[in-house]
């Protein structure tokens, strides 16, 4: 009953049917499943069997269908490319507070 719950939490919905939540968790499945074979694609592509982040990040970069998430799941980056935008990042914040 947890997807009625968190259907129930949007505002614009009122009423939800066991239907309806049958269909979005089958819906949710499915998209997971093909999320998951995906990325274990780039897993057996480097000869491995644990899954990784950068695994399921690639699939989400190379798949079209999959373009919205990539705000979420972001590809990995070195540490210091990491560290780098986020001193850049914080530059453009400071000089937008400064012109206020």
């Amino acid at each position: 009953m947890r997807i009625k719950a968190i259907m129930k939490a949007d505002q614009d919905v009122h009423n939800v049917t066991l239907d309806g939540v049958y269909a979005v968790s089958i819906a949710t499945q499915l998209f997971l499943d093909l999320l998951l074979h995906e990325s274990h694609q780039f897993t057996t592509n480097d000869n491995r069997k644990k899954l990784l982040y950068a695994d399921v990040a690639n699939a989400i970069n190379d798949i079209h269908e999959f373009e919205f998430l990539t705000e979420i799941v972001p590809n990995t980056m070195p540490y210091d490319d990491a560290l780098n935008r986020r001193a850049a990042f914080q530059a453009i914040q400071d000089a937008q507070k400064d012109e206020l």
